[in-house]
């Protein structure tokens, strides 16, 4: 993974997974652990499937680890709107559009194999 450490998006996916532990341990405080819980199970996995489509050289590796990731910076962004629905309270915005970044990212590195 360090030969891959400089990478923009290996750079994005660190920042923002310390951006959603951050979050997530604001929620833990405010008594709302099960929303924090699924954003960093979301966020955990999606880093790692980015890591994972980094470490291969193999196509059959690379791209269903990064539709993982995909789905999982999904996953993150559902979790954060539905705290806010039930919390009534604004949304992170910057997490959500980090996470969109994110899902660009997969979407265009899925299109190169189709």
């Amino acid at each position: 993974m360090e030969k891959f450490a400089n990478l923009p998006v290996i750079k994005k996916v660190f920042s923002f997974s310390l951006d959603m532990f951050d979050f997530c341990e604001t929620l833990k405080s405010s008594r709302k652990k099960i929303f924090a819980d699924k954003i960093i199970n979301s966020t955990l996995v999606a880093a790692l499937s980015i890591q994972s489509a980094f470490e291969t050289e193999k196509k059959s590796v690379y791209v269903p680890a990064i539709k993982r990731a995909e789905k999982e910076f999904k996953n993150a962004i559902y979790w954060v709107k539905l705290y806010e629905k039930a919390a009534e309270n604004t949304a992170k915005d910057e997490l959500i559009h980090n996470a969109e970044e994110l899902i660009e990212f997969c979407e265009l590195e899925l299109k190169k194999y189709e």
